[in-house]
């Protein structure tokens, strides 16, 4: 299929973060968003499992983020889910628009 014409993508100019406590039910870190540029996911103190969709598990995931790990997605607009294998911790969600 050709493609024509002159393609560009705007730089993100702001951005939103939030601490999200998460324990070892699926919690739900970003709703989709056909807006979003990336985002960044920062494990604190303990391994986290991320996942690109609204739900997660220590199971089924997309990326293993051990302590102070992060995680950079870019072009991604759907739902983020993480989830820990025991007790509880804070994440830092950073998503850029």
């Amino acid at each position: 299929w050709p493609v024509s014409g002159t393609f560009t993508f705007a730089p993100s100019t702001s951005a939103t973060t939030l601490a999200e406590s998460i324990g070892t039910s699926p919690v739900l870190l970003l709703g989709s968003n056909p807006d979003r540029k990336g985002f960044a996911v920062q494990a604190t103190n303990q391994i986290v499992f991320v996942k690109l969709d609204s739900t997660s598990s220590t199971a089924l995931y997309s990326y293993e983020l051990p302590k102070k790990g992060i995680l950079e997605i870019e072009n991604y607009c759907g739902p983020v889910a993480a989830v820990t294998a025991s007790g509880s911790t804070i994440v830092m969600v950073t998503e850029k628009v």
